[in-house]
């Protein structure tokens, strides 16, 4: 996805709305009230600007911000807008045209926003590489001029189409539908927002996908508009993650959110597999505080492979189910290269993960698990913690792994030879226990103690794991 569709869908999530403003009965729209709107279009742009630059992409403007009336609203028309993209590519985006009409609210207009198309991507030379094309398109909402946000919005694209001819890249989003709909209780503001995306395909030189619908929704509680913007620093963040970072630790302070997709089927070279369903649920509160509590619950059902060597050892579902408190949602939204790792930054907070129910079945093996772990930047394996671990098939797993021939299958791959040769081992010291089906497991009561060992059933394994500490703890490159 572009980072300009990006935008557009991070936008729905970004809608702390006024529901109860209305266009003004018999606006008076005059050049008076043009040259009042210009410097806050102007300052709107320059939100999405500094927004995208810290994901290294420059928004270059050519041109002046033209408002004028037109009869029953103002026509606003953006300059000549590019974008100056990694890489050395150049997206010429145009101009966007919006038609704004004045409110009860003199911050908040009605808008109706058209994107241009197409956009074509160009290379340092003026090679045209890419584009990005949209063949119709609705957008029309709440545009709160003060908060640079989007309020209540209804929008539709249709036959979006994304190229990019270096990285054999092409896109297809048949249908894509941006809603929100808040409502005021008191000072704060809450309700939901989603964008649903169907029959979505992707190709590229590495292979393709496709999802038959994928859905986004969110319930926001507690929204202020007038909470005071944190303090950001670094770069490397994309824009998506940016506004949201901003939006999730700023505007509200307790949100639901669901992203559901279904109907995906992947192919490349050396594997191919479908995933029926695929669900995440999460809530979150205290958002605005440096610290905050989280649960979720994800779920992935109906998995396939098309592989007939990897059918045995491919779940056919996964799932995990689990709690965090403590967490530094504002700090790990901001995490960036060269600085701190996610471990140290969960240490500092001293944040807290409950594991409720971890479960991954397959033909040929399965696990179910549970546990508790404490971060603490003063234990050497950055924390404290228990897993209790139910596994079936442990040995003929480890047996498909030593094999070589699980190197195709996605994250086995990337499992350092640590871990496989400590599988191997460990199934030693299981204790043999019963599943819910009768079947033979191997149990295990894993516990990582504050001087850096890790004991199963009572063992130490601590030389397994040598390199544990390394991988979680050092920074990702020199500050």
């Amino acid at each position: 996805m572009t980072r300009l569709l990006a935008l557009i869908v991070a936008l729905v999530f970004a809608v702390p709305a006024y529901a109860g403003s209305t266009p003004a009965t018999n606006a008076n729209i005059t050049q008076a009230g043009a040259d009042a709107l210009k410097p806050k279009i102007v300052d709107a742009i320059s939100y999405f600007a500094a927004t995208m630059q810290k994901s290294g992409v420059t928004l270059k403007q050519e041109g002046d911000v033209l408002v004028e009336p037109a009869g029953t609203y103002y026509a606003v028309t953006s300059p000549n807008i590019s974008l100056l993209m990694p890489g050395n590519i150049t997206r010429t985006v145009g101009m966007v045209a919006i038609n704004a009409i004045p409110t009860d609210d003199p911050n908040v207009f009605k808008v109706a926003v058209a994107l241009p198309t197409p956009m074509m991507d160009t290379d340092e030379t003026g090679k045209q590489v890419g584009s990005l094309s949209i063949g119709q398109q609705t957008m029309n909402g709440l545009w709160n001029m003060a908060a640079a946000v989007f309020l209540e919005m209804n929008g539709s694209y249709k036959d979006v189409r994304i190229k990019n001819a270096g990285q054999g890249l092409d896109v297809g989003i048949p249908m894509m539908t941006l809603t929100s709909k808040l409502t005021q209780n008191g000072k704060m503001w809450q309700g939901p927002a989603e964008a649903v995306i169907t029959n979505y395909t992707h190709k590229d030189a590495k292979g393709s996908y496709q999802v038959g619908s994928l859905r986004i929704r969110t319930d926001v509680r507690e929204l202020d508009l007038n909470a005071p913007a944190r303090a950001t620093s670094g770069t490397g963040m994309n824009a998506m993650q940016a506004l949201f970072s901003d939006y999730l630790t700023r505007y509200a302070n307790a949100v639901d959110a669901t992203i559901a997709a279904d109907n995906i089927a992947f192919q490349n070279p050396t594997r191919t597999g479908t995933i029926k369903t695929g669900t995440l649920q999460t809530s979150m509160k205290n958002l605005r505080g440096d610290t905050s509590d989280a649960t979720w619950n994800l779920g992935l059902d109906g998995i396939t492979s098309g592989n007939a060597d990897q059918i045995r050892f491919t779940p056919t579902r996964a799932a995990m189910k689990g709690s965090g408190n403590k967490v530094p949602v504002a700090a790990l939204s901001r995490i960036v290269e060269g600085g701190d790792t996610w471990m140290q930054i969960l240490g500092r907070a001293g944040s807290t993960v409950n594991i409720e129910n971890l479960v991954v079945d397959a033909p040929a093996y399965g696990m179910d698990a549970k546990g508790n772990f404490k971060a603490d930047t003063g234990a050497p394996l950055g924390g404290i913690g228990d897993l209790n671990i139910s596994l079936r098939g442990l040995q003929e797993l480890n047996a498909w792994l030593a094999s070589g021939q699980a190197s195709n299958v996605v994250g086995v791959n990337m499992l350092p030879p640590q871990v496989l040769a400590g599988l191997a081992i460990v199934q030693m010291v299981g204790k043999d226990g019963k599943d819910a089906q009768g079947r033979a497991t191997k149990t295990f009561d894993l516990k990582m103690s504050e001087d850096g060992k890790i004991l199963v059933n009572g063992a130490d394994m601590s030389a397994i794991t040598a390199t544990a500490p390394s991988l979680l703890l050092k920074p990702a490159g020199p500050r």
